[in-house]
């Protein structure tokens, strides 16, 4: 039996946190990125690169 195909759900739908959530979740993932940079591996270029999800 094939599986169905997964909705895609628009961006614009996804609720927004309320009380300042959403700030709160993108400051830790600002550190998290920003503390990725210390493991940047970079041989070349010199430019550190951190990224979060």
């Amino acid at each position: 039996m094939p599986s169905q195909p997964r909705a895609q759900e628009d961006p614009a739908q996804i609720p927004v946190p309320e009380g300042g959530q959403e700030e709160r979740i993108w400051s830790r993932l600002h550190a998290a990125a920003t503390a990725a940079l210390d493991n940047a591996y970079v041989p070349y270029s010199n430019f550190q690169v951190g990224a979060a999800a």
